[in-house]
């Protein structure tokens, strides 16, 4: 009864947590933007998140936790009852829910909460813990293997599942898996509504959101060329990543799973992968597909402010994208200054409309929220005034950078780099985007169209879709390698995007035959997403807490998370593990995958004595660990003194155990 009671009352208060910024997220959408009937209560909804998020990032700065995010809920509630009561008390009542609006968010994001719980790929070892320690309220993050290192990283939607397990009581691969679905079913229903207002068709609204969920490359096609074909492109592609793990050369991998950790139970074939482009079905990182849940309101907005509260909502929902991705300012404000040099050569006058004013002084506000706020171009900034001022940054846990190639290449993160002067590299890199990439041309003509129009918005989107194919001529050379230039290609994305409404747009008055032809081409574009949502399927029937950690390691988490020390080090061999179970820093580590030669001794030799002179203050086991170490060190775990076993979890089934040790005393 007791344990009843209390999942009542930490669902109870997720439920009334949710509540505040979804209606205030609503009141807000009415209260700033003119949109059609059937569009506020989506819109409200993706504001609604994205600015108690938002909110919560900041005052998590200042309060603790739960504190910092109730105060966020409640911050927006209120903002939207300041804004609507002027148009009186009853239309806070007037709030119109439809089915048709509810059931697919609903539905979507249950069936893809239950496909996160049966997968941990994308690496949960890098999410999992940031999410226990945004929970535990450090917030901005540091880097969880290093404390002394900021984490320059895109922890938007960590954020947010963070808030979920504080106040739902929930462990943080639960509120992960939760945040993701709600993320996808928010992104392809406002994908729908967008196809929808472009093409006054609700028919063409529900194939966008099909293509937008399956639309992916089309690696899978290689298999039907001739062998010595095939033969002849994989002696020419050198893999990198997963790819290389999966097989020396893509000849044989495509005729195997792709090897990766925490799949589910039946592989994903790697011949319906892309190291480009995949599909939304696919989208287990970090942030889901909650980037596009902020980059539709914006679409659906940008030109229907009622008043300077429509300015100030895009100011956020623009900053809150930098917590996501960090390629897209520096791409937007390019494509700004362009519209506007060439507005001012066009006219040959140095004036611009006033509307175009107003976007400038939204975008300047965004470049200095975005430099306040947290994440990596916080930590890109900091670090500026530290080199200017000549004093010592502190460590990092990854570096950045580029270099200019020649000539101009496409990287897949699978496929390694692909040459634009190697005829089957282009063949390759085609089939790793797929056709949607012939639809760039619409999109070129639609963005001159939104600039006449004075769409402003919409056209600079546009442009600095078109600015990133230049970045075909940049490789990234930071610690997460190569692989890590594809995220560059946002033309890609921007094909995908308007693919849809422009294809169905331009084919309504074609023949039918066109028309099929078009059809066809979309099978193909969205057949391999279908194929891996079905396999999803699969794992959607066998949950699994992360490749990392089990019962156990739950049974502690539920016992002890966020109750030792604040500033407490824990040792463990599996450094991610405690952190994420415990929600408290280790020192381990320089990068996610680089341990320092100091743990690695440690590792080598777990004496309690050293482990405490190296600072942690407690220790993390498991029988494989302690299997392992040398019999002298177990015997100081067992009769010294110094050492205190505060407590033991063991599985009756197997000899595995966890133990938490106390070594706070361990000092010679």
């Amino acid at each position: 009864m007791e344990i009843f009671l209390n999942n009542l009352q930490t669902g109870g208060a997720l439920l009334a947590w949710g509540f505040l910024w979804a209606i205030g997220g609503i009141w807000i959408a009415h209260s700033a933007f003119r949109l059609r009937e059937n569009e506020y209560c989506l819109v409200g909804l993706a504001i609604g998140l994205v600015l108690e998020n938002w909110l919560a990032n900041l005052i998590g700065q200042l309060l603790p936790p739960p504190g910092a995010f109730w105060a966020a809920a409640a911050l927006v509630f209120l903002i939207g009852f300041v804004l609507k009561i002027p148009s009186g008390f009853s239309s806070l009542l007037k709030v119109k829910a439809s089915l048709s609006t509810w059931v697919p968010v609903l539905a979507i994001a249950y069936i893809f909460f239950l496909i996160n719980r049966g997968v941990a790929i994308f690496d949960d070892y890098a999410h999992l813990p940031t999410t226990s320690l945004l929970a535990a309220g450090n917030i901005p993050p540091r880097f969880a293997l290093n404390p002394e290192a900021p984490y320059g990283y895109h922890y938007f939607l960590l954020l947010f599942s963070a808030q979920m397990m504080r106040l739902g009581d929930l462990f943080p691969w639960t509120a992960l898996d939760i945040a993701r679905g709600l993320s996808t079913g928010l992104a392809v229903s406002l994908v729908s509504l967008w196809v929808q207002r472009i093409t006054f068709s609700k028919i063409a609204g529900f194939i966008g959101a099909l293509f937008a969920l399956f639309g992916m490359g089309t690696r899978w096609l290689l298999l039907l060329l001739p062998k010595s074909a095939l033969q002849a492109i994989s002696e020419n592609i050198q893999m990198i990543g997963s790819g290389a793990q999966t097989a020396p050369d893509v000849f044989t991998a495509l005729t195997l799973p792709w090897n990766i950790e925490g799949g589910g139970p039946f592989a994903y074939p790697f011949a319906f992968i892309s190291g480009i482009n995949q599909p939304w079905a696919l989208a287990f990182g970090p942030n889901g597909l909650i980037d596009t849940a902020i980059a539709f309101p914006l679409l659906l907005t940008f030109n229907r402010w009622k008043s300077w509260a429509g300015g100030l909502i895009s100011v956020i929902l623009l900053s809150s994208s930098t917590l996501i991705s960090e390629t897209g300012l520096p791409l937007l404000l390019a494509s700004w200054a362009m519209i506007t040099a060439f507005y001012m050569l066009k006219n040959r006058s140095l004036r611009i409309p006033k509307t175009l004013r107003t976007w400038w002084i939204v975008l300047a506000a965004y470049v200095i929220v975005t430099l306040l706020q947290g994440g990596t171009w916080s930590e890109l900034f900091q670090r500026g005034i530290q080199s200017a001022a000549m004093t010592a940054s502190a460590d990092t846990y990854q570096t950045i950078g580029f270099q200019f190639v020649w000539p101009p290449t496409i990287v897949s993160s699978h496929l390694g780099v692909l040459s634009l002067n190697n005829p089957l590299h282009i063949l390759t890199a085609f089939l790793e985007i797929g056709p949607v990439i012939f639809l760039l041309p619409l999109v070129f003509a639609w963005g001159i169209k939104a600039f006449r129009l004075q769409r402003w918005y919409e056209a600079a989107l546009i442009t600095s879709g078109f600015l990133s194919i230049l970045l075909l001529l940049v490789q990234f050379t930071g610690s997460a390698g190569v692989r890590n230039t594809s995220r560059l290609y946002a033309f890609i994305g921007l094909a995908a995007l308007w693919a849809v409404p422009l294809a169905w747009r331009w084919a309504s008055h074609r023949s039918g035959r066109l028309k099929a032809l078009l059809a066809a081409a979309g099978t193909l574009i969205i057949f391999g997403g279908v194929i891996l949502f079905g396999i999803e399927l699969i794992a959607a029937q066998k949950p699994v807490l992360s490749n990392f950690i089990t019962p156990l390691d739950a049974r502690m988490e539920k016992e002890f998370w966020d109750r030792l020390e604040k500033r407490a080090l824990v040792f463990d061999p599996i450094p991610y593990r405690a952190t994420t179970v415990l929600g408290r820093y280790t020192n381990s580590s320089k990068t996610w995958l680089v341990a320092k030669p100091e743990w690695e001794k440690l590792l080598a030799n777990p004496d309690p004595y050293q482990i405490r002179a190296g600072g942690f203050d407690y220790v993390y086991l498991d029988y494989v660990f302690w299997y392992d170490i040398d019999t002298p060190y177990k015997q100081i775990f067992e009769k010294d003194p110094c050492v205190q076993l505060i407590r033991e979890h063991k599985d009756k089934r197997t000899a595995d155990f966890r133990r938490l040790y106390n070594v706070h005393n361990c000092k010679k």
